[in-house]
């Protein structure tokens, strides 16, 4: 306990057009049974969130960027503040994402149990409390083997579970894995760059966790947001980003990496009208 009280513990929120959501989101940190410090980065809203954030959170600190830099450029200078200014730990939190009172405190306890993993995260429900639907991939066999069976058959669950992957909605780091494997990388705009992050920590030998007796909510559209229904450029940036994170997978050799390329192409042919699709594989070809 005394231990965990020394703790120097980082909430970073990117935020853009979040008014909806800044209430709960900004406000479950506020109600934490462990207090953090929280900064919040806002990529050049125009609703009020910004004079939400002023006004009802005085003692957050807040950043405005001049331009939207997306998910991962914003994060990251919470990332060098958290680094220069000596904290232990960052908690990232979507600003659609909410946690319940002791979700900081319970999951800095389980690092300091296991302190092994890099990066942790407990179970992300929907704003209507069932299971995410992008999280319940995260939980499968695959993914992490014995914790959805664990669930589904009543057994004794683990306290943490590993994974290949979690979306960074909400994600518990300690500085360690920030000082081993670095920031995001600044090439990703808004897709692909915690799957960047997650395929260094494990190159890294960093292993990835999900905590099944603690809970978030990541209120965010749970139908029709496939990429069948997306715009022509959130369509390619979606196909780029696949393949970029393809390309900088230091676990994958150079053989893998052009037969998953192709896979992706492949995949992705049906989903648009075929001149779509060339121009998507002729701009791949020049990376």
């Amino acid at each position: 306990i005394n231990k965990m009280k020394n703790n120097k513990i980082l909430s970073i929120v990117v935020t853009f057009n979040g008014s909806i959501w800044i209430d709960k989101c900004l406000g479950s940190l506020k109600d934490s049974e462990l207090k953090t410090s929280i900064i919040v980065i806002d990529n050049g809203s125009k609703d009020d969130t910004v004079e939400k954030v002023r006004n009802a959170y005085p003692d957050v600190r807040l950043i405005q960027t001049e331009e939207n830099l997306g998910f991962g450029k914003a994060n990251n200078i919470g990332l060098q503040i958290a680094l220069k200014e000596g904290f232990d730990y960052v908690f990232l939190l979507n600003q659609d994402a909410w946690v319940e009172k002791d979700t900081v405190e319970n999951l800095i306890k389980i690092h300091e149990n296991y302190p092994e993993y890099g990066i942790l995260s407990p179970i992300h429900k929907t704003g209507g409390n069932s299971l995410d639907r992008n999280f319940m991939n995260y939980i499968n066999a695959e993914y992490a083997p014995g914790l959805l069976s664990d669930f589904i058959l009543k057994k004794q669950k683990k306290e943490v579970y590993d994974t290949k992957f979690v979306n960074a909605a909400i994600w518990l780091l300690p500085v360690s894995t920030i000082n081993t494997i670095g920031t995001f990388l600044p090439i990703f705009n808004h897709y692909g760059e915690d799957d960047n992050f997650v395929d260094r920590c494990l190159y890294h030998n960093i292993r990835i966790g999900i905590v099944p007796k603690l809970f978030g909510v990541h209120d965010r559209l749970q139908d029709g947001n496939s990429p069948e229904n997306y715009s022509y450029l959130k369509f390619k940036n979606y196909v780029f980003s696949h393949i970029l994170i393809i390309i900088l997978n230091p676990n994958n050799n150079k053989k893998d990496k052009i037969a998953l390329i192709m896979l992706i192409l492949i995949k992705n042919l049906y989903r648009r009208p075929v001149p779509t699709a060339l121009s998507v594989i002729k701009v791949a070809l020049n990376l």
